[in-house]
């Protein structure tokens, strides 16, 4: 495992083109100015064009994959000629069992774990950010892992330190994760060449996030998938209901509550496999899905982040999991925590793994 000096993602006030946004090395960097509530809803707007301007490059099919599965599964999205049931689903199964998968050998987890406040115990994405009394202390800990299929073995790990200098805005958070994840990719990629072992680059990457279950279909795995021009798959633990407006979180409708699709979720889905179509904020086609990936109570919410069908998705999630988390993110994940703890000098917990 590497670890390396704080990185800190900032950008200018402006940048030289048209948006408080720039890109260096293909690498997206954040405002660090502190902006009042106008500025933070002017720069929403803007993120919210660029976002879609992203949804339209973005694959959400299978595209020059170097890997399969067999025998072809059926797809998720309803027949042409009849709408979406939105208030009873249909549970679909994919087992484990009844497809193999050929070609695949390395694939990568991206995750972040996020330092709890000082004085506080409780890990959240909402950290504040730059944390200025303490400049030497991390407000996260970003890792990439490559396993080896099918042994599920870790082969690779990177570990960064990370502060955060843009603020956690719901449906925008590609914005904030998305730098640390595009210098991963960038190092691994570095190091692998350096080592003579390019072969071992990921050949599709897990991502801990939506990826077209977004409201713009423009998610952190879609961000990562569309910027480093790499297959992506998000994997949320969270569910975010892909809404258009932001009165329509209020709805009593399960689907557009966490509350209301967990419980759903736990009504209809029984069996390891069995998952259930998220709509689209037009409610016209599947963008993910909730994903009973184990015998754990809790599921997970799957979704194209880029080259990457909805099937093919729901498939290797299924095929990279030992627990309710696959492999790729959980080991990302504990070695994250495992980071944090030793910063903060307790103990981090861990996925959940049953």
């Amino acid at each position: 495992m590497h670890n390396y000096g704080i990185l800190e993602f900032s950008a200018l006030r402006r940048c030289h083109v048209h948006c408080p946004l720039c890109t260096v090395s293909g690498h997206l960097l954040y405002t660090t100015t502190a902006m009042d509530p106008q500025e933070i809803e002017e720069l929403k707007k803007q993120w919210a064009i660029e976002q879609l301007e992203l949804q339209q490059k973005a694959i959400f099919e299978d595209h020059h994959l170097s890997f399969h599965t067999s025998p072809p599964g059926i797809s998720a999205q309803p027949n042409e000629d009849e709408a979406p049931n939105y208030d009873d689903p249909t549970v679909h199964n994919e087992d484990p069992k009844a497809f193999t998968v050929s070609g695949l050998r390395y694939i990568g987890g991206l995750d972040i774990s996020f330092m709890a406040p000082e004085g506080n115990s409780v890990e959240s994405k909402d950290v504040p950010g730059h944390n200025a009394s303490d400049p030497n202390r991390p407000d996260a800990y970003a890792v990439i892992t490559v396993i080896e299929y099918p042994s599920l073995s870790l082969v690779h790990s990177i570990t960064h330190p990370i502060r955060l200098t843009a603020p956690y805005i719901p449906s925008f958070l590609s914005y904030r994760e998305t730098p640390a994840y595009l210098e991963l990719i960038s190092t691994l990629r570095e190091n692998l060449q350096k080592a003579g072992k390019e072969h071992e680059f990921p050949q599709v990457i897990l991502v801990d996030g939506n990826g077209q279950m977004h409201v713009r279909e423009a998610g952190v795995a879609t961000a990562v998938g569309v910027q480093a021009n790499v297959p992506t798959i998000g994997v949320a633990k969270t569910y975010h209901p892909p809404t258009l407006h932001d009165n329509e979180a209020h709805d009593s409708h399960w689907r557009l509550t966490q509350k209301g699709m967990k419980q759903k979720s736990r009504e209809v889905l029984k069996r390891p496999g069995d998952y259930l179509g998220v709509l689209n904020a037009n409610r016209d086609k599947y963008v993910g899905v909730t994903l009973r990936s184990a015998t754990s109570a809790n599921f997970l919410y799957v979704s194209p982040g880029h080259r990457v069908s909805l099937v093919q998705a729901i498939r290797l999630v299924m095929a990279l999991s030992k627990f309710r988390i696959p492999e790729p993110i959980r080991l990302a994940d504990r070695l994250g925590r495992d980071a944090a703890a030793a910063v903060t000098d307790k103990k981090a917990g861990q996925c959940d793994e049953d």
